[in-house]
């Protein structure tokens, strides 16, 4: 997984929703929630967001980690499903607002020459958050089957998982599954850009300023820094005597964590 991304931050590492290349909202036209019950099926929109790295070879010849950093999903409209109960009665509920959060960054896996995405039993550990007759009740779970979706940077055009609750249904339970279908219609947050201004050849033992532009979505770029042939440079320096063939890089990174890297070979007269 490292391999794929070697000019990134290891994403396992590093705390939820950081490090991720792409923000994208959830498009309440296309992402609902469904609560099914042995009694029928009850749907509302949901609304939230999602951030994720599309994986390098994404949509090529071979499958490669695609990152999921973060994922929110929330409905405020009431739904009033009813189910029947484990002691064989009837009862409606009424469920005022559901949450769902992802509690850590997950890993997927991009299938080669695709825009199919899955994550594998496990993966995903999802935080639900039910409010139901008045009452609270919170699960905090893995997901039990494959999820499966779409990615097309950077949209997630789909992706659709089922949490399973249990619930008081008068003197019994009921068993009721959150169907989250998810898919987002654009990027709210995309990654930094740069390009090295240093010309392609200098003089030969004179000192050169370090000068690039950049530009962000976002205009919230938090960090810059030079390397020299792979070599990260202190902060503080700004210029640097070529004697030779050298690669400049400069890394951008975003206050989302989203990592962009340019490079230039500078050569020495």
């Amino acid at each position: 997984m490292c391999a794929s991304t070697p000019l990134r931050p290891t994403p396992s590492a590093t705390p939820l929703a950081r490090g991720q290349t792409y923000a994208v909202p959830w498009s309440t036209t296309t992402s609902k929630l469904r609560l099914i019950t042995n009694m029928g099926t009850w749907t509302r929109s949901l609304s939230g967001s999602a951030g994720h790295s599309p994986c390098r070879d994404g949509n090529a010849t071979v499958a490669c980690p695609f990152y999921l950093g973060s994922l929110t999903a929330s409905t405020t409209g009431s739904l009033t499903p009813s189910a029947q109960c484990s002691d064989g009665t009837t009862a409606a509920a009424i469920v005022s607002s559901v949450q769902f959060q992802l509690e850590q960054p997950a890993f997927g896996v991009a299938k080669a020459g695709s825009t199919e995405r899955g994550f594998p039993p496990g993966a995903l550990i999802l935080r639900t958050t039910a409010t139901i007759n008045g009452e609270t009740f919170v699960r905090r779970q893995p997901n039990s089957f494959n999820v499966k979706g779409t990615q097309s940077s950077p949209t997630l055009l789909a992706l659709t998982l089922d949490v399973p609750l249990t619930v008081p249904c008068n003197t019994g339970t009921a068993e009721i599954t959150a169907r989250i279908d998810l898919g987002s219609s654009g990027a709210t947050g995309s990654p930094p850009s740069g390009t090295i201004t240093v010309p392609s050849q200098v003089t030969c033992g004179v000192s050169r300023a370090l000068t690039y532009t950049q530009s962000d979505p976002n205009n919230d770029i938090v960090s810059r820094r030079w390397l020299v042939d792979g070599t990260l440079l202190a902060s503080s320096v700004t210029s640097v005597v070529f004697t030779g063939t050298h690669t400049l890089a400069v890394r951008l990174r975003d206050a989302r964590g989203a990592t962009t890297t340019v490079t230039k070979v500078v050569s020495c007269l």
